[in-house]
């Protein structure tokens, strides 16, 4: 028999991702089934399930906000990342210490802190510009992301690879996880956060209304 209490992650996801009108609907749904002793199995299932079929509807129905938030979700990191960075690259090689180009070490934290910031700010960018549908324009810039960061595979199998009979592949292999995961992961932080300040700004207003 099932406790009363589901898995709160999945709840979590269900709330913040599910891009259905009916969302209140499908979760009672799902928690009533839950409490009638289906299984955490079940349960992470169709979760997963419903935040799918919401987001590919969301797709079928509105296919040039799609294109336009993957745009968004390319360009301003393609503009960054190949017209600023070289630049800003290029003046400050002179002043960085030869041991901060270790694999990991301050250059490549301060890297990421600006991978972070980045992709944090396209996400907010298209929550921003998509407010209608702004949960799966979000969700669909960061898999078109995470699709791109896929071309480092190769990299990571050979890494992976090399790291079972020598443990000096370990620091590239972590990078390269890092590097998989964490802009899509961004965007999707950018576009919670956007979401959130918004709907404390509506709740502002309401109250100050009142």
């Amino acid at each position: 028999m099932s406790t009363l209490q589901p898995p709160r992650v999945a709840t979590w996801l269900l709330e913040h991702f599910q891009s259905s009108p009916n969302n209140e609907s499908i979760a009672g749904d799902l928690f009533e089934e839950y409490c009638q002793g289906r299984s955490r199995i079940w349960y992470w299932k169709e979760v997963l399930t419903a935040i799918t079929v919401g987001l590919c509807r969301e797709l079928v129905a509105h296919p040039v906000s799609a294109l336009r938030a993957i745009a968004l979700a390319w360009a301003v990191p393609f503009m960054y990342l190949y017209g600023v960075t070289p630049f800003l690259f290029r003046l400050v090689k002179p002043l960085i210490p030869p041991t901060w180009f270790e694999p990991i070490g301050p250059l490549l934290v301060i890297w990421w802190t600006l991978d972070f910031f980045l992709y944090a700010a396209t996400g907010w960018t298209v929550a921003r510009f998509h407010r209608a549908h702004r949960t799966a324009m979000v969700l669909i810039a960061a898999i078109s992301v995470f699709l791109y960061q896929l071309r480092g595979l190769p990299w990571i199998w050979f890494h992976a690879k090399n790291t079972l009979t020598n443990t000096r592949f370990l620091p590239y292999l972590l990078i390269d996880f890092v590097t998989l995961i964490l802009p899509s992961l961004c965007v999707v932080v950018g576009g919670l956060w956007g979401a959130a300040l918004e709907r404390d700004s509506r709740a502002k207003e309401k109250y100050v209304a009142l």
